[in-house]
């Protein structure tokens, strides 16, 4: 009876393939990382870099130059190294507005 769970889940089995666009850092100073391959990163967009011991630290998007992008660090950057992995997460950064904020400098 096992056996015919596994394979109806086997069978059932429908492979999925998605597209990510990742980048790798080549250098960090100041909580601020520039990425090379990132071609299509959006200003403000947030991303998540991978480190080598499995940490993950997110940071944004901020400066678009045409070889490479400065992206802030948001977290402790000292166990970030050139050849971390930055993947794109296609979310812009925003703030949500209410009546809490009128009249204040944002």
């Amino acid at each position: 009876m096992g056996n015919t769970i596994l394979k109806d889940q086997i069978l059932g089995f429908v492979p999925e393939a998605r597209e990510k666009e990742v980048g790798t850092i080549i250098s960090i100073s100041d909580c601020i990382a520039r990425v090379f391959g990132l071609s299509s990163v959006e200003y403000s967009e947030w991303v998540r870099i991978h480190t080598k011991d499995g940490e993950e630290i997110l940071g944004i998007a901020s400066n678009l130059e045409l070889d490479h992008v400065g992206v802030m660090v948001i977290g402790n950057p000292k166990t970030i190294e050139e050849g971390d992995i930055v993947e794109r997460t296609g979310s812009v950064a925003d703030i949500v507005v209410g009546e809490e904020l009128l009249g204040r400098v944002v």
